[in-house]
């Protein structure tokens, strides 16, 4: 990775481990992308398999059979590597065009919290300690905001934030913790997050 694919509508992300059931179009050059975001109007969403279960996940590079070779194109397909079923793609950022903004450190924020409800298998290992607070002040504030105990327009975040992770909260229909895990993130402090 990267891989970048542009979209000419801006979503709410309801999950940043995704499972892929289709082929999902991807290329390397974030330029590409910006060309399938409308005008201007949409967001691209940036991928990474270097870490955790991505790994596996099963993709081809398929520029020298498309007709755009300038695209670069990289093809994702769902795959299973275990007892457990598909593999995840983690998004690592989510760009908006019209306002010019890039997420990152609040992506890696919800990608891990998400990882933590999801059970998927991410390890712990090079995320410093100072991802880890930031991880932890974002969500107990997202969380505290979604439960009505902070403003949240006193938490210097954006709208599109506070919809995508009041849509990631609706979407959550089950939580599994792997409590053989859990040490990794109970050494980091994860766990801490305050929502009384």
């Amino acid at each position: 990775g990267p891989f970048f694919c542009g979209m000419s509508v801006i979503l709410n992300i309801t999950h940043f481990n995704m499972f892929i059931h289709s082929p999902l179009s991807t290329s390397v050059h974030l330029e590409v992308s910006v060309n399938f975001t409308g005008d201007g109007d949409g967001m691209i969403l940036e991928f990474e398999n270097e870490s955790g279960a991505s790994v596996w996940l099963c993709g081809m590079d398929v520029s020298w059979i498309g007709r755009y070779k300038e695209e670069d194109e990289r093809l994702f397909f769902g795959c299973s590597h275990d007892d457990r079923g598909n593999v995840p793609i983690c998004i690592s950022a989510i760009r908006i065009m019209e306002t010019n903004k890039t997420y990152h450190k609040i992506v890696k924020s919800l990608t891990l919290f998400d990882n933590c409800l999801s059970d998927n298998s991410i390890s712990a290992e090079g995320t410093t300690q100072l991802v880890w607070k930031t991880a932890t002040s974002t969500i107990s504030h997202l969380c505290n905001g979604v439960l009505k105990r902070e403003d949240e327009s006193q938490l210097k975040l954006d709208e599109f934030i506070h919809k995508t992770f009041k849509a990631f909260c609706m979407a959550k229909r089950m939580i599994v913790i792997d409590m053989a895990d859990c040490s990794q993130y109970i050494n980091a402090a994860f766990f801490t997050i305050n929502i009384c």
